[in-house]
């Protein structure tokens, strides 16, 4: 199974933090300042991302979010230019695998077996991440490349799109699209076997094509979740859809094959939306599609007591968590096209559309430390999630259990503008914040600055 499946995925944060062992005393820090909370957190905490540790890349996805969105939306000048230095230096970090595999031959390192095989990571001449594990091994993980190269696109969009024009800024914009286009999205594309559980693709483009086939392949027929739709594949999509945007503000940055490249993917990106997007006001995305994956067998079970037998749902939804990332995604799909084509307007609504799905899910009871109640699924059902999760006994999501995760991640309360019901969810995790009942502030001092800072700002961006 891909090492995608095995992260722990709704301890969004809490990685960031055991790993870094960084960060200003939060305890000096005004609380009702927000321009106090970003210089006590934010530049502490990118001096000391460790792009050799993956989850830590993987975190740093989920933390940086919010305030780059901020900076913008504020007008922050100089939160841009802190953002653009730091994330400019791990860029830095990425080394050819050329020179990895000239490492290993000396006995320098130990590469993975992937690392090794030309067959599945191409060129030896494309840049990665190299992660280096407890073992001393140095790999690759797809899906931390994703996630973390979607924030850097993420960002030199904003940069191109606001007119940001200075030194530091323009060698960002152009160091990420050469990175981005060259290493990632025309190998995967094109060239790099595309990853799944029971068939081995040429490239990324055949599988996804595979998976919207009707009938479909017989090959896909023996688990329902060998057809869904992953954040991996999604987060690939955002990429080339933030690029796709960034081109037409700075077209000597790409070749025609480049363009060319990025329309084949946003036009696939509009064929999986619309076959597997549920018609109606909510948004529910793939439905099924993950009943039968181990992950849901327990779906089905709402009960307190830890489930024994399995139980799982029928028409179930992603998870909450992971459906975290959708209001990030969708505004990438609708920024890649002109604003107020038809493409940009059907995003559009399909925002609104996720506003009004997520607040379906709000539970009317805020929990006993005052923050917002979310069903773990995104339907509205709420079951029992990641039951004995990678062989742990008594391990598993209850009912609601990810609640916390969820109000304290931040990308939800970039729809508030569009839902009455978000803003009040934002005011309550801020209240709760504040009123800090669950004594965060004491026992993870940064994992309370980077919430009450996200918090903070979506209160400002949007009143």
């Amino acid at each position: 199974m891909m090492s995608y499946f095995k992260m722990i995925t709704v301890m969004l944060f809490a990685l960031v933090f055991s790993s870094t062992n960084c960060l200003a005393d939060a305890k000096n820090v005004s609380i009702n300042n927000v321009d106090e909370l970003w210089q006590g957190y934010i530049p502490g905490y990118l001096t000391k991302i460790n792009p050799k540790d993956s989850m830590v890349l993987y975190s740093a996805q989920q933390a940086l979010m919010v305030p780059v969105w901020a900076s913008f939306r504020l007008q922050k000048t100089a939160w841009q230019k802190q953002i653009t230095e730091g994330l400019s230096l791990i860029i830095d970090s990425t080394t050819s695998i050329e020179k990895l595999r000239e490492k290993s031959h000396q006995g320098q390192i130990k590469l993975s077996p992937d690392l090794l095989d030309e067959s599945k990571t191409g060129s030896g001449k494309r840049n990665i991440f190299p992660f280096e594990a407890k073992t001393s091994e140095v790999s690759k993980d797809d899906m931390i490349q994703f996630q973390f190269s979607y924030l850097l696109s993420y960002h030199a969009r904003l940069l191109v799109q606001n007119g940001i024009t200075d030194k530091q800024s323009k060698k960002y914009v152009e160091k990420t699209v050469h990175l981005l286009m060259t290493d990632m999205i025309h190998p995967y594309w094109t060239e790099l076997p595309g990853r799944h559980w029971a068939v081995r693709y040429p490239n990324m483009k055949l599988k996804l094509q595979a998976k919207l086939s009707n009938p479909v392949p017989i090959e896909l027929r023996a688990r329902k979740y060998y057809r869904w739709i992953i954040d991996e594949e999604l987060h690939f999509m955002a990429i080339a859809s933030e690029l796709r945007c960034l081109a037409r503000y700075k077209k000597d940055l790409f070749t025609q094959k480049d363009i060319d490249i990025l329309n084949d993917i946003l036009a696939i990106t509009q064929e999986i939306m619309s076959a597997k997007l549920e018609k109606g006001d909510g948004f529910l995305f793939d439905i099924g599609s993950v009943d039968d994956h181990p992950d849901y067998a327990h779906a089905g079970y709402s009960g307190k007591a830890y489930p024994t037998v399995k139980s799982p749902g029928k028409n179930v939804s992603w998870d909450i968590s992971h459906s975290s990332r959708w209001p990030w995604w969708l505004a990438s799909f609708r920024d890649a096209w002109p604003t107020n084509s038809a493409q940009y307007n059907q995003y559009d609504k399909l925002l609104d559309r996720l506003s009004i799905q997520f607040v379906l899910c709000i539970d009317s009871q805020l929990d006993n430390n005052g923050f917002p109640r979310v069903t773990n699924f995104f339907n509205g059902q709420n079951g029992w999630y990641r039951v004995g999760y990678q062989n742990r006994k008594n391990f598993g999501y209850a009912p609601f259990a990810l609640s916390k995760t969820v109000a304290l991640n931040g990308s939800w309360g970039t729809l508030a503008d569009r839902n009455e019901g978000i803003k009040k969810f934002n005011k309550n995790v801020l209240r709760a914040l504040e009123s800090d009942k669950a004594q965060m502030k004491t026992k993870s001092p940064e994992y309370f600055s980077l919430s009450l800072l996200n918090a903070k700002l979506l209160n400002e961006v949007i009143r």
